[in-house]
């Protein structure tokens, strides 16, 4: 009895771990889902923005029915531990072992364990790269392609703490892909406002109508620009 209920605990905090990690990573989603919100609204029908939005829906979707099927889980082992203490009717209990066998099956396996519903690998750690102190003004393109790469680098983290078999992974290697390949469109939006500056600044020492030459090119540029979200039309 004593080594089941050592075995039950062991389960448990498996359990509790998991739901925690899945709840900081929907966090973390959730976050990035609100911070790309207006990218993906101003951003050009090219750029194909409704893959990234969808795949953002879809991944709260699998961390969803992944803190479900935990939850599920985390009742059996309650139901579980109350039968072993009451020594209770010996099928009962037998059946609510049979559901948490995968969850301690994957407890043994240590570091490297097999993928079970409703567990996350073990260790987990998201830390979230937030560095855009920087930039104060969010009608600067630098503001969101550095937003872009924070995120990238935060979500690709996470996947790499994934084994390839977990049901997570494929939609991890969509976004990040999804997310580097909007960093670049944002980055490509950022030097063509840099060189607008460049163009369009006086040079105060030769005079102001040298500078009229560069006219057609400075119209082409404001052309080619998208405005920043929120931003106003060049």
């Amino acid at each position: 009895m004593k080594e089941l209920l050592h075995a039950l605990r062991g389960v448990s905090n498996r359990l509790n771990g998991s739901l925690n990690a899945l709840t900081e990573l929907q966090e973390i989603r959730n976050c990035i889902s609100v911070d790309i919100q207006p990218i993906l609204r101003d951003a050009p029908a090219e750029q194909n923005m409704f893959l990234l939005a969808g795949s953002m829906d879809s991944l709260k979707c699998l961390i969803d029915g992944e803190i479900e099927e935990n939850r599920r889980l985390l009742v059996s082992w309650q139901k579980a531990k109350k039968l072993v203490e009451n020594e209770a009717y010996e099928p009962t209990l037998a059946h609510r072992l049979q559901e948490l066998a995968h969850v301690d099956a994957a407890v043994q396996d240590g570091e490297i364990s097999r993928h079970v519903s409703g567990i996350t690998p073990p260790g987990l750690s998201f830390a979230t790269n937030q560095n855009t102190l920087a930039f104060d003004n969010i009608e600067d393109w630098a503001f969101w392609s550095k937003v872009l790469e924070n995120h990238a680098q935060t979500l690709e983290a996470a996947a790499a703490q994934f084994p390839s078999a977990h049901p997570f992974s494929p939609m991890f290697g969509m976004i990040v892909n999804l997310l580097h390949s909007t960093h670049q469109w944002c980055e490509e939006q950022r030097k063509l406002q840099v060189a607008i500056e460049v163009i369009s600044s006086p040079c105060a020492n030769m005079g102001a109508d040298y500078g009229a030459f560069l006219r057609l090119e400075l119209i082409e540029l404001r052309r080619q620009v998208a405005n920043p979200p929120g931003g106003e039309e060049e």
